[in-house]
């Protein structure tokens, strides 16, 4: 590639510079899965890893899930099996779809201006895709993703097998291929027009810069919203999530009830921050591949409410979805060692519990009743259900939500034994009144039928019916968990 790069002519890659046969080869390699180690072999014979590859079938997936379940050594490599069969695929589409690039680009490159389409003619006729640069340049990135999540698991079952001088060799050439070879190939995919002496060392600092520029429109847009009651900015360290790096920005705020406000102010800044006129842009793809997601984490007064995030991914926020469908915004925990890694202080929970505990299990029992719900747009299918699958599924979804259902009556017993109301001065803690007000109304519409008393013996369209209000009763919940947040902080600080 930097010879192609460098040359002012013509520069036939394959059968010049790239042996066909080896890229031929390597294609081969992909197809072929590495044997484990004897002791991941079923001794019975009943299942090995030539079995246990992911598949596209769903009937074939849950005869994978079977073999697992067969072979217990054989489920101790499981993870290492993904990711293998994840790099090995993406590899694989890369390479027969790169062939296509290959050949062509290199005359598209170096043509004579005005005979593009002309040459794009004549590789149509003989069979040569024109329409590649997009597919190879997302299965080259997905790859060398892949390959750091392998390195990790490869390392942790087969390292102390191997010299550790030798793997940490192999691994460091494995990280300078995965800096430097997606910004190399993308250049030469959209852009082969390009003369430059040094194609690495330039198209890898401009991927950076154009990260680099990306982060500080972003940290501008942020400062830029700043008031006197909010702030937004960036953490001080990345959160890592599933080998990903993704840029934590942190909104305080004083005042809990204007939490989700703030943070649709944040996705609505983000959208600005990010928008892309090309989609063939190094800018449109260094967001696409290095800043999929945006972990939006609420603080209250300079403190968490949770050891959570909001973890938006950045085509939901680009698209403007982010902003109407409220399943982006469910909290996703986080795990102690990467908590302490972003060094966020967390409240004192005690107070908070009732009201958080409560709003989680209404928010559970929405969500499963809004998914049994929607069977309802497959009325005819019920009705033909001969076989009673969906009869089953059905009863097994009533269950669910009765248990759920209950789990929400216990939360609800608990929140209200946690004062005693009659001893509590409703004018002087305006902000529990109106949170108490918001309870009652929600208690009301909480039950799926005015008569119901134990277990969920109702119809389709009548869960479809209850999941529409449970939905308007979850939105009301958060702003009564809110309400009870703020009480509790003014009594803290009137105590002080």
């Amino acid at each position: 590639m930097n010879t192609f790069f460098r040359r002012e002519t013509l520069v036939k890659l394959l059968g010049n510079l790239l042996s066909s046969s080896e890229w031929e080869s390597i294609k081969q390699l992909t197809e072929t899965r590495p044997l484990l180690p004897k002791s991941a072999v079923d001794e019975w014979g009943f299942a090995d890893e030539s079995l246990a590859q992911s598949s596209d079938s769903e009937s074939e997936d849950m005869e994978v899930s079977k073999l697992y379940e067969q072979s217990p050594a054989l489920t101790k490599h499981k993870a290492y099996l993904d990711v293998l069969h994840k790099y090995l695929s993406h590899l694989s589409n890369f390479m027969t779809q790169g062939l296509h690039v290959i050949v062509l680009n290199p005359n598209l490159g170096r043509a004579a201006p005005g005979t593009e389409q002309e040459l794009l003619k004549l590789a149509n006729e003989n069979r040569i895709k024109t329409d590649q640069e997009y597919l190879t340049t997302c299965n080259l990135h997905d790859s060398l993703v892949a390959l750091k999540q392998m390195q990790v698991e490869f390392r942790k079952r087969f390292g102390r097998f191997l010299p550790a001088a030798d793997l940490d060799r192999l691994e460091e050439k494995e990280k300078k291929l995965i800096r430097e070879l997606w910004p190399v190939w993308y250049e030469f995919a959209f852009h082969p027009r390009r003369k430059v002496q040094n194609a690495t060392k330039e198209f890898v600092q401009e991927r950076d810069d154009t990260l680099k520029r990306i982060k500080q429109g972003i940290r501008r847009t942020l400062k830029i919203m700043r008031k006197e009651d909010f702030s937004a900015g960036f953490a001080r360290t990345e959160l890592q999530l599933d080998g990903e790096n993704i840029l934590c920005i942190l909104i305080d705020i004083t005042n809990p009830t204007m939490h989700w406000q703030a943070v649709e102010d944040t996705v609505v800044a983000l959208q600005q921050a990010l928008h892309t006129d090309n989609n063939r842009s190094l800018r449109h793809y260094a967001i696409q591949f290095w800043l999929k997601h945006f972990a939006i984490v609420p603080l209250v007064q300079g403190k968490a409410l949770s050891q959570s995030v909001l973890l938006l991914p950045t085509f939901s926020i680009k698209s403007g979805s982010a902003l109407e469908n409220w399943y982006w915004y469910i909290p996703q925990e986080i795990s102690d060692e990467d908590w302490a890694k972003l060094r966020i202080p967390l409240w004192d929970k005690e107070q908070f519990e009732p009201a958080i505990r409560f709003t989680e299990s209404l928010a559970r029992l929405s969500f499963s009743a809004a998914q049994s719900g929607d069977l309802s747009r497959f009325s005819e299918d019920i009705e033909d259900d001969e076989d009673g699958v969906i009869e089953k599924y059905i009863q097994c979804q009533g269950h669910t939500l009765s248990n759920q259902l209950q789990k929400v009556f216990d939360e609800t017993i608990e929140l209200l034994n946690h004062y005693d109301i009659s001893e509590i001065d409703m004018e002087r803690r305006p902000l529990l009144h109106a949170a108490l007000d918001i309870f009652t109304q929600m208690h009301q519409e909480i039950r799926p039928t005015e008569d119901y008393h134990c277990g969920i013996g109702v119809t389709i369209s009548a869960i479809k019916g209850w999941s529409e209000r449970l939905e308007q009763v979850r939105m009301q919940a958060e702003h009564f968990k809110l309400l009870w947040i703020a009480d509790v902080l003014d009594e803290r600080a009137t105590e002080n």
